[in-house]
């Protein structure tokens, strides 16, 4: 497959000559990318590659419908590639089985998207000063809030208002661009992700050697963010100034495809798994008692509205993959691991 970045490794250091010319011992050098990271996520990372492919072209295959350039719409693709960045790098650190850090950057990216969501969906706008009719549109408040010069005192004042996870899903509730189910599941993530930007417990160690589940939840995270960002862009282009995207119709059948490959993480608006549904029957019967009534359970007849989310993403994932039978019956993941 190759490297999920091309080059002369990390940083662009290629040889082990030269990562001892700068003193690197050879603990710290970066390991070489493990065959299975590709191998065993080989339709997962494909699916990624052309959605983060869409998302560093879509300056260029803007149209405008007056035939009439406009400035913000280079802001706003510059907002995309930035997450771009943190996307691709998230990838890298997890290709090179380096899970921590690679969450902590992903726990970024989370609140870079956040805030494109509020700059792309909201219907908070200031209306621009124009001369010519045709030319009337306004600014999204919170393109407005990005782009403003601040000084380094007005930094955290700013923040707190506008910027942090709380506000954010606060606002975005208010505007129904989630619903408040979502703003629960989101801030799930968030708390989880934020355990590895903070590790101040010895419970987010990752060891540095290959793991399948954390680099998976990696790929997740960042397949959900990307089909996220080119949907709500979308969104934005259909209001005033209305854009075109050309070929958004392979654009949204690479989203379709994608969805389909991340179906079982149980992202914010998407279903239950059946390993849901599942642990929802175990925890119905240790809830009550008169266990006996269980036993014959159809566990996938559960209702969706009747299971817990989930608190700890990459434990769920874990569990996913594994067989269990108990007195509800068996599970049989579609990808048993052992490991």
């Amino acid at each position: 497959m190759g490297h999920i970045l091309r080059g002369g490794g990390v940083g662009g250091v290629g040889a082990r000559d030269d990562l001892t010319t700068v003193g690197i011992s050879a603990t710290m050098r970066p390991v070489s990318p493990n065959a299975k990271f590709h191998a065993e996520h080989r339709e997962l990372i494909e699916a990624v590659q052309r959605l983060l492919q869409h998302m560093e072209s879509l300056r260029w295959r803007l149209r405008s419908q007056n035939k009439i350039s406009y400035g913000h719409y280079d802001d706003f693709t510059d907002r995309i590639n930035s997450l771009t960045i943190y996307l691709k790098g998230a990838m890298l650190l997890a290709e090179y089985a380096l899970y921590a850090p690679g969450l902590a950057v992903i726990r970024s990216a989370f609140e870079h998207q956040q805030i494109d969501r509020m700059m792309f969906r909201s219907d908070k706008r200031i209306p621009v000063e124009t001369h010519a009719e045709i030319d009337k549109y306004s600014l999204p408040l919170y393109h407005i809030l990005v782009n403003a010069p601040r000084e380094k005192e007005g930094n955290g004042k700013i923040w707190n208002r506008w910027f942090r996870e709380k506000i954010l899903q606060k606002k975005m509730r208010e505007e129904d661009i989630i619903s408040e189910k979502e703003a629960v599941q989101m801030t799930k993530h968030y708390d989880f992700l934020c355990r590895y930007s903070h590790p101040d417990s010895s419970d987010v160690h990752l060891k540095r050697e290959y793991d399948h589940c954390a680099s998976e939840l990696i790929i997740l995270y960042v397949c959900q963010f990307s089909i996220w960002e080119l949907q709500d862009f979308r969104a934005v282009t259909r209001i005033n100034p209305v854009m075109d995207i050309e070929g958004w119709s392979d654009v949204e059948q690479d989203i379709r495809d994608a969805c389909d490959h991340i179906s079982h993480a149980w992202f914010p608006g998407q279903r239950p798994h059946d390993r849901d549904r599942y642990n929802k029957a175990i925890s119905q019967i240790i809830d009550s008692d008169n266990q006996g009534r269980f036993n014959s359970i159809d566990f996938s007849s559960i209702r969706d509205d009747e299971i817990r989310y989930y608190d700890d993403p990459l434990q769920r994932l874990r569990k996913l993959h594994r067989s269990e039978t108990d007195v509800v019956g068996t599970y049989r993941p579609p990808w048993l691991r052992t490991d």
